[in-house]
Parts: structure tokens; sequence; C-alpha cells
């Protein structure tokens, strides 16, 4: 076994390698992190693990930035909710990642980086070495052979009764993949609202880019009386739907 780092002769091992590992999430794919190597300017460093014969056995997802004044910044991966981690099963393998990650900050001036941890993993990233670990709760809902009048039943009662009071006043949702200038406008106003960094124009622009709508994506808009009030972004993945942006 020995370590490689990610690139476009690996891509496609790399997107069958994740997709038989339901663990693995849009963040993990190629086409996001070719995304945030457009969006952020940054350094894709993923580095995975392969036996003799070229196959993949362990997956880490990681991107970089180097700041001129403290040094290079390693994450798995950016941005709040971007989960990252290690995929894969072998042992052997996941362990060889962990000393990999060690090993970058010997080999660069780094002043910081973070680890994700990915809920849906089986891996134990207890070897990973840190300086702080900080627990936060996320929400994953089993939705698999499910039917319309069951999800009702296993939204809390405050939710169910905006449901039926959005249904009382008329309100409409409808797929508009194309409609991301009221996405990002309406985003950015509740964004404000709670004090809290919004997500750029460019950003969503370039998810039009390096993503296929219906396919890794679909844009819900909901109108009241024919006028837009609220938008939600998805991302299809495996077999994981995932809240991006409303």
């Amino acid at each position: 076994m020995k370590i490689e780092k990610l690139n476009i002769t690996f891509a496609e091992r790399y997107e069958s390698f994740l997709l038989v590992h339901q663990e693995a999430l849009i963040y993990h794919s190629w086409r996001y992190q070719n995304f945030l190597v457009e969006l952020l300017d940054c350094c894709q460093e993923t580095r995975l693990v392969v036996d003799r014969e070229g196959q993949i056995l362990a997956a880490l997802p990681l991107m970089s930035m180097n700041d001129c004044k403290y040094g290079r910044v390693f994450n798995s991966m950016p941005y709040y909710g971007s989960h990252g981690s290690i995929i894969g099963n072998n042992a052997e393998a996941v362990r060889m990642l962990q000393n990999e990650f060690r090993d970058l900050h010997r080999d660069n001036k780094v002043a910081a980086s973070t680890v994700i941890e990915n809920p849906l993993s089986k891996n134990d990233n207890n070897n990973f070495d840190y300086d702080l670990y900080v627990e936060r709760i996320g929400q994953f809902t089993r939705i698999e052979n499910l039917k319309s009048a069951d999800l009702m039943e296993i939204f809390h009662s405050k939710t169910r009764n905006m449901i039926r009071k959005a249904c009382k006043l008329g309100i409409t949702c409808e797929v508009d993949n194309k409609n991301f200038t009221f996405l990002g406008r309406v985003h950015h106003e509740n964004m404000l609202e709670v004090g809290g960094l919004s997500k750029t124009l460019r950003s969503f622009e370039l998810i039009k880019k390096h993503f296929i709508e219906e396919s890794d994506y679909r844009l819900y808009i909901a109108k009241h009386q024919g006028s837009e009030v609220a938008g939600l972004l998805v991302f299809y993945y495996n077999s994981v739907v995932e809240y991006y942006t409303q």
C-alpha cells in the first residue's frame, strides 16, 4: 500500500470508491473539491491509500490555503457543516492517512488544521493529533421507504402546524433550478438578520458550473399569490439528500 495525492488520473476510481461507501457525502466528491478550488482559490490536498493494483482503500478529503503571515491552513473540509475525515474500511489504510495528516504539519509551516468528523463514519478518528476537540449537534433523518403521509408523523408538532398553515395560506412549491438570483438575495437577507455571513453570489454561479441540475442538486422555490417568498437548495449524493442553503 502507498499514499497518493488525488488528481485527475484517480478521479474516476475515486468517485467509484466513494459510491460504495454509504457514509460518503457530497463534500467528499471530486466535483465539490473542484468547486472549492475555484471558489476559494485554495489547493486540493486529498490523500489516497492505494494497493499494488491501484485500487483505492481509503481517502482523506483535504483542502489547504496559505496565509503569508501565519502559515498554511488545512481543512477536512472547509465551511461549517461540511463533513470530511477519512473514508474507508481498511484499518491499516486509515492509520496511514492519520499519520500522513500528522506528517503534513511537520513538513509545512501550519497555522491551523481542522477535521470535521463524519457522523456516518464507523472509523475511530481519535488517533488524529489535536489540541482542541469540539462536539456539535447534527441532524440526520432516515427517509427510505417512507411515504408522504409517514413524513408528517415524524415531524415535530410545531413543524406540522407550520405546514398546515402554509397549505391554508395557499403557499405553493416548485422546482426552479435556474433561480439562483432569488435564492442568493433571500439567503443574504436572512443571514443579515441573524448576524451571520452569507454565501456569495459567485458561489451560487459556480454551483451551476460544477454540478448538474436534477442529478446533483435541486432548487425549490416557494410562492405566495405568485410572489417568491422562500428558496431551498439541496444536494443529492450517494444515498444522502443534503440541505445546503435556504
